[in-house]
């Protein structure tokens, strides 16, 4: 496992279907009759909501159709080889379902396994992951108001999710590896072809190696967890209210490495969002009413905030260029360039005094 193989440069991994054929799916594998479906927003993978009949089905596993539907989800060709970390995903999604989390509950198809390989291309041999999750309803963040009370409660959530994921383990997220996770920042100097504009690939450049320098080289002081990975705008489910958090959707992500991490990517999203600096504050301050950041921490924030932005326009970009019919793929560029180039020229103290992180801590965390 520790030698797994990292998305490279010109590599197509995303399946290929139509709709006609993800239905065949569904009812070869899950024994449900489809009355409608939708295709979801979605960078290497293919995912669909399904809504399925209530009274045609026919699943040993399934005493009820979901009312709400589900997402069938077909994973790129890459991580479709990484069976046990699918299996590993699985068990921490039915983990935090026990544990009053809301978030994706895996469904098994009829021969009783939570995922099964399938060659969804005839003309290639490549196999393909397919997983079958009840769907959350809901507003994504991205639809609602960005108020700083939003902010401060996404804070929270991220704090309150991540102390939950300490109580969860499996040996397989230890050695697990992919070209998202932050300490994979420098691997996007390979992809950096894509970007045609020479002042923004020298900034991407600068980020990756003091990210290098003030991060990756004193990763053993931070702790460590488990970690969603990608809570960005699209994967957070809001409460009725618009307020809160309701549910966390999309764990593909999900890896084993500093629990900072998890705010630092919230907060890079949380801003472009808002399309203000200043609401990182009320993020962090709703972060440490759970969990108290320390000075280590506090330094690394605004260069990983930089480093995460990178990837995602780095990738994203590359994504596009690989296939231009998904857009999606292009969400961070407008907002995201602009708010990298803003915090890359503010000094470290400037940003601390913006979110507020001039306090000296005791060199505790806050149970």
């Amino acid at each position: 496992m520790s030698n797994e193989v990292l998305l490279t440069p010109g590599q197509v991994i995303k399946p290929i279907l139509t709709q006609e054929n993800a239905i065949e799916i569904v009812e070869k594998l899950y024994g449900l009759r489809v009355s409608k479906i939708t295709e979801l927003n979605a960078y290497d993978d293919k995912n669909y909501h399904i809504i399925g009949n209530k009274q045609e089905f026919n699943n040993p596993y399934i005493n009820e159709v979901s009312q709400d539907g589900y997402v069938l989800k077909i994973i790129n060709s890459l991580d479709s080889k990484k069976t046990l970390m699918i299996e590993a995903q699985t068990e921490l999604l039915l983990f935090l379902n026990k544990k009053g989390i809301s978030c994706p509950l895996p469904v098994k198809c009829i021969s009783g396994s939570y995922f099964s390989l399938q060659k969804i291309n005839p003309e290639t041999e490549e196999e393909h992951a397919v997983r079958l999750l009840v769907y959350l309803p809901g507003e994504i963040l991205t639809n609602v108001p960005k108020t700083n009370e939003l902010m401060l409660n996404v804070g929270k959530y991220v704090a309150t999710l991540e102390r939950i994921l300490k109580e969860f383990s499996h040996p397989v997220y230890d050695e697990h590896q992919t070209i998202w996770m932050l300490n994979s920042v420098p691997k996007l100097r390979e992809f950096l072809y894509v970007l045609e504009n020479e002042e923004e690939k020298r900034i991407v450049s600068e980020v990756i190696a003091l990210f290098e320098e003030k991060v990756l080289a004193i990763m053993d002081r931070f702790a460590k967890g488990i970690i969603h990975g990608d809570l960005n705008e699209r994967n957070i489910v809001m409460s009725p209210d618009e307020k809160t958090v309701g549910s966390v959707i999309d764990f593909g992500d999900s890896h084993h490495s500093c629990v900072i991490f998890d705010l630092i990517i919230a907060l890079c999203y949380m801003m472009m969002q808002s399309e203000d600096l200043e609401s990182g504050k009320f993020v962090i301050r709703g972060y440490q009413t759970v969990r108290h950041l320390v000075d280590d921490e506090k330094s690394i924030i605004k260069v990983s905030v930089c480093a995460r932005l990178c990837q995602s326009l780095v990738l994203g970009l590359y994504s596009y260029k690989t296939d231009p019919s998904n857009e999606y793929t292009l969400t961070t560029q407008k907002s995201g360039w602009k708010l990298l180039k803003k915090l890359w020229l503010i000094s470290d103290e400037e940003i601390a005094s913006i979110w507020d992180l001039m306090s000296v801590d005791n060199g505790h965390e806050k149970e």
